[in-house]
């Protein structure tokens, strides 16, 4: 090892450093320190105490210049750079970084990566990222890597993918505690609390506030002025509270109607399945399956519960499985059937395809209670009927319902 010019020592060369110390390996052999040399001024500036530069490069614009930056840390590499108040902050190497006016921050590595107005914030590596306020202090926010991302609001996190951002220049409405998971072109520009896990080109809050929104992955989704919405798929536009829409990969915007609205659009057909629960599905008008409705229980003499499944949309087959039961009240009879059925709309007509009935189970004087099927109009209906007296409970369990589309 060679050791030359070091006026206050190097821990390498069986001396100790002094702050205001850079080391410089400009030895093409490993392991071998040369030429290293006090440099303050310019490389670390002022009369401030605990900085330390150790980069490659020489370069009186770069290196700790703030006067009133303190134990403040350069760990390598070159033409990184450190200005006023970045107290305790740190760059551990790469090149072109800055920090500026931003104490207990960190750029791990990359190139190009700046923080600006940002205590306690960090970026991990990649290139030309930037955590920088459109007003203000841009605090606690971090970007993990990747290409041109851009932070602008407090406590956001960009993980990695390309120019992804979040917070906007310029206006009112923020996006505090925002997410971007990666993917390319990614936006929360007004979304406190919201959300984007991936994709390509998906916006929350373009126009108007759309806080504690989501958009789990896919292409060109929207939620806009919309509070916890969520899109997902293709080209799915979400403007009403609540709203869930998912579409499929047709290459045409779907939007939502109304809100609090599950919304999913797909071509293919969609198949649902349920094990568990009395009670019904509630459809939306022009969806292939429309409804089952009724009541729980029914208790009463010849009264009746009815389970229907609507069919509105042509070329459409809707399966479901249901179960009916009774109980009479004094608990000395009950009876129960399942239905599995098929059936299709064509031509505005509904056809039932197949009906199948298991077995029954009848207990002591329930042969007054019957259970009938029939079409009716769009409507597929599963009732029950008490020929006389008995004073029963029905219920009707649906344990399994699909919807497709005809060949």
């Amino acid at each position: 090892m060679t050791c030359q010019g070091i006026p206050n020592g190097n821990p390498s060369c069986g001396g100790g450093t002094t702050p205001g110390t850079i080391l410089q390996d400009q030895d093409p052999a490993p392991n071998n320190i040369l030429a290293n040399r006090v440099v303050n001024p310019p490389t670390i500036e002022g009369t401030t105490e605990g900085n330390t530069n150790l980069q490659s490069e020489d370069v009186a614009s770069h290196g700790i210049t703030g006067a009133t930056t303190e134990y403040a840390t350069i760990g390598g590499g070159k033409n990184n750079l450190m200005t006023t108040n970045c107290d305790f902050s740190t760059i551990a190497g790469g090149q072109n970084n800055d920090i500026n006016d931003s104490i207990d921050c960190a750029i791990a590595g990359g190139d190009t990566n700046i923080i600006t107005d940002g205590d306690n914030s960090c970026i991990g590596g990649g290139s030309s990222n930037l955590v920088e306020p459109q007003s203000g202090q841009v605090d606690h926010s971090t970007i993990a890597g990747g290409f041109l991302n851009v932070i602008r609001e407090s406590h956001g996190t960009i993980a990695g993918g390309e120019r992804n951002e979040i917070g906007r220049v310029g206006g009112s409405g923020g996006a505090v505690h925002a997410t971007i998971g990666g993917g390319l072109s990614n936006d929360i520009l007004r979304g406190d609390n919201a959300t984007i896990g991936g994709g390509e080109t998906n916006v929350i809050g373009a126009t108007a506030v759309a806080d504690w929104s989501t958009i789990p992955g896919g292409e060109a989704n929207v939620c806009d002025g919309a509070n916890y919405a969520t899109a997902a798929g293709r080209r799915s536009k979400v403007r009403h509270l609540g709203a869930y829409l998912h579409s499929d990969a047709s290459n045409q915007d779907e939007e939502s109607d109304r809100a609090n609205q599950h919304k999913v659009v797909a071509v293919g057909g969609v198949t649902e399945r349920t094990t568990t629960g009395f009670g019904g599905i509630a459809g939306d008008p022009g969806e292939a399956i429309e409804r089952f409705t009724g009541h729980a229980t029914t208790v009463g003499i010849a009264t009746d519960i009815t389970a229907i499944g609507t069919l509105d949309t042509d070329q459409h087959v809707l399966t479901f499985e249901i179960t009916m039961s009774s109980i009479q009240s004094a608990g000395a009879s009950s009876k129960a059937q399942r239905f599995l059925v098929q059936a299709t709309r064509t031509g505005g007509v509904v056809t039932v395809l197949s009906a199948s009935l298991g077995a029954v189970s009848v207990g002591a004087a329930a042969t007054d209670v019957t259970y009938t099927f029939t079409v009716v109009g769009n409507d597929i209906r599963v009732e029950t009927a008490v020929a006389v007296g008995g004073n029963y409970q029905h219920g009707w369990h649906l344990t399994r319902q699909e919807v497709g589309l005809t060949a």
